[in-house]
């Protein structure tokens, strides 16, 4: 029986901190290999037929498989030390231990979002801001309650200086109790567009503006159908 196959790098890698995010790409993986049957333990190992039992364990280890690939080296190397243990009982191990995490474990996985990298205005922003809000909801996930206004909080803690005019027109223009991410988000990305859109218009003008070069004498300043070399002799045209 022929399996398809599943590439390592299309499964989410488990860091530790997202958990939720891991856990529905490793089932997903798993059900297109048909071997999440196994790894739930709905499927059992058969206990007779030779056949039936070499299918049961092919699909073991093709579990045991994705769950190695999955993994950060560290997390491997602590669940899959022990290889009597069956990929059902490895993957158990990992849902006891992470998806309900307890109180210093949710803390440290809301420190993440709450500590999370300053915007850089070199790089596009809604892939920045997407990477902060996933983080966001690995401490939701966790447990962690995160209002609007936190959300909120938390982005103008990371937002470059450079758009501190930009955060400052928002945050005068609003009440604090109201204040939310959604707002600090827009705000970010509309003054990103508006320097884009600055630096190309800048580009163009610095183009057009450049002194005209004759095509003809070669000389600035004008173009070639007014070149007053059109009005000399051939002999001197040529030099």
């Amino acid at each position: 029986m022929s399996f398809p196959l599943i590439k390592a790098d299309t499964i989410t890698k488990f860091t530790s901190s997202n958990y939720a995010e891991w856990n529905i790409s490793f089932k997903s993986a798993c059900r297109i290999a048909q071997c999440w049957g196994v790894i739930a333990s709905t499927t059992t190992k058969p206990t007779t037929g030779a056949a039936e039992i070499a299918a049961w364990e092919t699909k073991n280890d093709q579990g045991l498989g994705l769950l190695r690939v999955s993994l950060a080296p560290h997390l491997a190397l602590h669940f899959l030390k022990d290889d009597s243990k069956t990929s059902a009982e490895v993957y158990a191990l990992v849902k006891a231990d992470y998806e309900k995490p307890n109180a210093l474990g949710a803390f440290n996985i809301f420190e993440k979002f709450y500590a999370g990298p300053k915007l850089q205005v070199n790089k596009p922003l809604r892939a920045q801001i997407d990477k902060l809000l996933a983080l966001k909801q690995d401490a939701v996930n966790a447990g962690v309650t995160i209002s609007d206004q936190y959300e909120a909080f938390t982005l103008l803690r990371v937002a470059p200086l450079e758009y501190s005019n930009a955060i400052t027109s928002v945050l005068q223009s609003k009440e604090i109790a109201t204040i939310t991410g959604k707002q600090i988000i827009n705000a970010l990305l509309q003054e990103e567009s508006l320097r884009t859109t600055s630096a190309v218009a800048g580009h163009v003008a610095n183009t057009t503006n450049k002194p005209k070069k004759c095509g003809l004498c070669g000389k600035k300043g004008h173009l070639q159908e007014n070149c007053w070399a059109l009005d000399m002799p051939g002999d001197f045209m040529l030099g």
